[in-house]
């Protein structure tokens, strides 16, 4: 593909990032030094918003009159959920930006956009519509100024589109509000003007293609379709949507908006992924909590913010969303997985074991059960690894299809270290056939054939080639340095080892390969230091054992010993 399948908004969102005021520049801060301040900076620093916005409220209750400290405390109120707080400062805001008799600024247009959607939610369609008028027509306002001004008069049963032509996200409200109104006479005109705009975007053409299908123009929505394909052409749902159009039918392009109010809670939520996609984090957690607070059954709002909680380690807030989720939908169960992979990332693996039992015991899930075996692979446990494995693959019909080949891969390693090498061997040919290029793949086996001193040719061969794809991985390095040692290849060996311990140097197995190396090739006190320094590192009783014999005694002769450390081997 010539892109990733992500949001296309055709208006860099960064400015909207200074308005709202959640970039970490402090240029026009004041020089407050009390405690509640610093420490409402330092928890919005580590993306605790909720004190953030405690912090910042107790300094308001002080009595304290500063422009720059209501602003702040406006968005923080937002971005933690406190939508009541926010309107009421954005209210002050704004007396003062009418108060100043000047044009108004950017930073206060937020201010004004928080009123409009609290006119929204009391369905105070007059107010909104005056409020809508005062947006100014550039900047920040550019963007978000025609959506408002698009759902503003279809809630009042106008319809008013003529601004929504500039990009995907504009057309895309544009046939939502249409659809709503029931009418699509003027949308064929935007998406001509559309079609004809240089360097669209293939996700855009895309998007105009579906909803040309959406009005019942099939042929404009295949004339476009093929275009798309030839710019994605292993894109399977592209090639769907083609068969649909010849057919004169179409899949569902959105699920019909019965409210204006969730209309403009779409924007928000649109606004808020494109943010997202950015890394504008901050900013994107204000949109989306704009989002939900017009629309509070909103999945993929809730979701977006489990997401952007997560990706900053909020784990606790993250499973909140998470399980605001509603068993009856669709998300449930993927939100129920995501809050079983925190809790194994917070070592609360019996809470994320409840979990996955559940899902795969009330669901019947076949993900939940594989993730099973996973977390006790991951425990080292693996026989009750091998077990849930075994209870997918039954789950499946005893054959393991092409979209799970990944199984073939894990109970492979499972086996491999139960010491089960005869299944183990099958079961990553298995997945090596389904990805023969896969380096992760070739490394584990290669491993595993070399410290079995079998294929050492073969081995030597796949380790190569998976090097080769991943140069800078020390695992699959240390494995190139390994199975040279193996082959006697000393010499060769030393200067990938030494590689490996450079891309990780604590790591105990690596360390105490090079050791073995360095030995062989007369460096002996070099040995030694290599073999100390892994013990140091190592809690594994087997190594521990193995480099106290060689600190002892040396290596007398080549040793076929080793440790396999999954870490490595793991995708």
């Amino acid at each position: 593909m010539d892109t990733e399948r992500k949001p296309t908004s055709g208006f860099q969102l960064a400015n909207i990032e200074t308005a709202l005021g959640t970039t970490s520049s402090n240029k026009d801060e004041p020089a407050i030094h009390a405690g509640d301040y610093l420490s409402s900076l330092y928890a919005q620093k580590h993306h605790d918003w909720k004190n953030a916005n405690s912090f910042i409220g107790n300094l308001l209750m002080t009595g304290i009159d500063d422009p720059a400290i209501r602003k702040r405390a406006m968005i923080l109120a937002m971005g933690s959920g406190d939508v009541a707080s926010a309107v009421s400062l954005a209210k002050e805001v704004m007396k003062e930006q009418q108060a100043s008799n000047q044009p108004l600024i950017e930073e206060n247009t937020v201010a004004l956009v928080f009123m409009i959607m609290d006119t929204f939610d009391r369905g105070d369609h007059n107010e909104t519509a005056r409020l809508v008028k005062k947006m100014p027509k550039d900047g920040m306002s550019s963007f978000i100024g025609p959506l408002l001004e698009g759902w503003s008069d279809a809630a009042q049963g106008e319809i008013n589109i003529s601004r929504l032509k500039d990009n995907a996200v504009h057309l895309y409200h544009a046939i939502l509000i249409s659809d709503y109104l029931g009418k699509h006479e003027e949308i064929e005109i935007l998406l001509q003007q559309a079609e004809q705009a240089k360097d669209i975007p293939t996700a855009d053409l895309e998007r105009i293609a579906d909803i040309y299908a959406h009005i019942n123009k099939p042929e404009k929505a295949l004339n476009l379709y093929k275009k798309v394909k030839e710019k994605w052409p292993n894109d399977l749902k592209i090639n769907e949507k083609i068969e649909l159009a010849k057919k004169n039918k179409k899949s569902p392009l959105f699920k019909k908006i019965d409210n204006p109010k969730h209309g403009l809670a779409e924007a928000f939520l649109e606004i808020s992924k494109i943010l997202f996609d950015e890394y504008s984090d901050e900013s994107a957690r204000v949109f989306g909590h704009m989002a939900l607070y017009l629309n509070p059954n909103m999945t993929e709002a809730k979701l977006l913010l489990a997401h952007i909680t997560g990706r900053h380690e909020r784990y606790e807030e993250a499973v909140r969303y998470y399980r605001s989720i509603p068993k009856n939908s669709a998300q449930y169960i993927d939100s129920q997985l995501k809050i079983a992979d925190i809790f194994e990332m917070e070592e609360k693996n019996q809470d994320a074991l409840n979990i996955l039992y559940d899902l795969a015991k009330e669901k019947g899930n076949l993900d939940a059960m594989i993730k099973i075996g996973d977390l006790y692979r991951r425990q080292e446990k693996f026989g009750m690894a091998i077990d849930a494995y075994n209870m997918a693959i039954r789950q499946m019909g005893g054959e393991i299809p092409e979209q799970y080949w990944h199984l073939h891969y894990v109970l492979g390693m499972a086996h491999e270290r139960a010491n089960n090498w005869t299944i183990a061997e099958k079961e990553l040919k298995s997945a090596l056939a389904y990805r023969p290029e896969h380096p992760y793949i070739m490394n584990y086996l290669g491993y595993a054939w070399a410290d079995r001193n079998m294929n050492l040719k073969l081995a030597l061969e796949m380790i190569r080639k998976a090097s080769n794809l991943r140069p800078s991985d020390g695992y699959i390095t240390d494995s190139l340095g390994w199975v040279l040692y193996k082959m006697g290849e000393y010499q060769k060996a030393v200067p990938e080892l030494e590689k490996a311990v450079e891309l990780l140097p604590y790591d105990p197995v690596i360390n105490n390969h090079l050791g073995d190396a360095y030995w062989r090739v007369g460096r002996k006190l070099e040995a030694r230091f290599q073999w100390t320094r892994a013990k140091n590192h190592s809690t594994e009783e087997k190594l521990l054992r193995e480099i106290e014999q060689k600190l002892a005694n040396g290596l007398n002769s080549p040793s076929s010993l080793a440790v396999i450390n999954e870490r490595k081997l793991n995708p």
